[in-house]
């Protein structure tokens, strides 16, 4: 999923990096076709420093509509994801 998100995502950079041990708040800007955006990544890690929480948090409401567009374009056609949820069925 990660991997089409950056290809949806363009002009994609990280703004401010806040937090410290294992909870830590990344703010990102990006456009989705023509349309601004600005989110958070809310990233919690294990006590093995791999990552156990991952959330993401993001505005304005249209350029989460494009996003969701362009992401259900791009997984319903690949295969692998096709595979996982048929295994999941």
């Amino acid at each position: 999923v990660l991997g089409h998100v950056g290809q949806v995502f363009s002009d994609f950079k990280y703004r401010r990096i806040m937090g410290s041990g294992t909870d830590w708040a990344l703010e990102f800007q990006c456009k989705i076709d023509d349309l601004d955006a600005v989110g958070v990544d809310l990233i919690t890690l294990g006590d093995d420093g791999l990552i156990s929480q991952f959330e993401v948090a993001m505005r304005p409401h249209k350029s989460i509509g494009a996003l969701r567009d362009a992401m259900n374009k791009r997984v319903m056609n690949d295969p692998s994801f096709l595979a996982f949820k048929d295994a999941l069925s």
